[in-house]
């Protein structure tokens, strides 16, 4: 997913889906709400397979996030972009991704996710 221009760095720059659980969503219902939100594809909460949790990236000098990674096999390459977070989209294989990923914490995880595809 491409994040747009307005946000910072000022090109704008690719990641894979990304999210937060809200109120007490489990971190599977989050992820399933996510691939909603960022896809417009319905993918049932059974349907994704755990790759790791507790994954630490510093964002600042005082902001943390704990990340936990799931894969899954979407049923269709038809994506709708949401574009309040995001202006493109982009299927590459998977040797290519990490040369477009702008974060070093999500090309990190990307190497986690690599190993159980």
């Amino acid at each position: 997913m491409h994040v747009s221009a307005e946000e910072v760095p000022p090109e704008g720059f690719w990641q894979p889906l990304t999210g937060g659980i809200k109120g007490d969503e489990t971190a599977v219902q989050a992820v399933a709400r996510e691939v909603f939100e960022e896809t417009g594809q319905v993918v049932g909460e059974g349907e994704f397979r755990f790759v790791a949790d507790g994954i630490r990236v510093k964002v600042s000098a005082d902001f943390e996030v704990v990340k936990s990674l799931f894969v899954v096999r979407l049923p269709s390459q038809v994506v709708t972009v949401e574009p309040s977070e995001h202006d493109d989209f982009r299927w590459v294989e998977p040797g290519e991704v990490s040369g477009l990923l702008h974060w070093e914490s999500n090309r990190e995880t990307w190497e986690q996710v690599q190993k159980v595809l």
